[in-house]
């Protein structure tokens, strides 16, 4: 194997972990916040084509959590929808597809960093990448976008697991963050479709 070729292979996998033919795909974000949920995938050969996401809005005074969950929405013919762990506040915002069938491939979170003393939120709004290179996009409200992470090439985003915490009890801290990070996991394609050309935007 030339430099060149090893130089390819590396770029393709770094921020990847593979178990068998399904890569986890992590953000990076290394949160302190709260536990992961459950992996919750696509039924078998199905991959998601949109997004959810439960988001509550500014408090004002209050308590702020911004985002709270993320629910993939399955191309399978029951139009399957799967969601990990999920905080308790906020609501579900209406759902944003890719256009001609076409699948997720990468995401960036928008990350608040924490805040020490003072309100914590975390995870305030998630894009998304599909093949072809549309993107859907929450954006949210505080913190700055992290870096793109995009599924190898002929492969699609086909589950998720999310990191959430979750409603505090004690008197003396009540910031509650909700949810703090996301991987997502990326299953081989057909490629016979134009998703497996798949390149990352300019």
């Amino acid at each position: 194997m030339n430099s060149l070729v090893e130089l390819a292979v590396i770029l393709l996998t770094i921020g990847t972990l593979t178990t068998g033919e399904r890569t986890a795909l992590e953000s990076n974000v290394n949160s302190m916040f709260g536990s992961w949920g459950d992996e919750q995938h696509c039924p078998d050969g199905s991959f998601a084509i949109g997004f959810m996401i439960k988001q509550e809005g500014p408090q004002g005074r209050g308590d702020d959590t911004a985002t709270n969950g993320v629910r993939l929405l399955c191309d399978d013919n029951d139009h399957t929808s799967v969601t990990s762990k999920v905080g308790d506040w906020g609501n579900w915002i209406a759902a944003e597809t890719c256009g001609n069938g076409r699948r997720l491939w990468g995401f960036k979170l928008k990350v608040e960093e924490n805040q020490v003393f003072r309100d914590d939120t975390a995870v305030n709004g998630v894009s998304f990448i599909c093949g072809g290179g549309e993107i859907l996009e929450y954006p949210g409200n505080w913190g700055h976008w992290r870096d793109w992470h995009y599924c190898p090439v002929g492969h699609g985003i086909c589950g998720i697991k999310t990191k959430v915490e979750g409603k505090k009890i004690m008197i003396f801290n009540t910031d509650n963050v909700a949810m703090s990070d996301m991987t997502v996991y990326c299953c081989p394609m057909a490629c016979l479709r134009s998703d497996c050309g798949n390149q990352p935007p300019a």
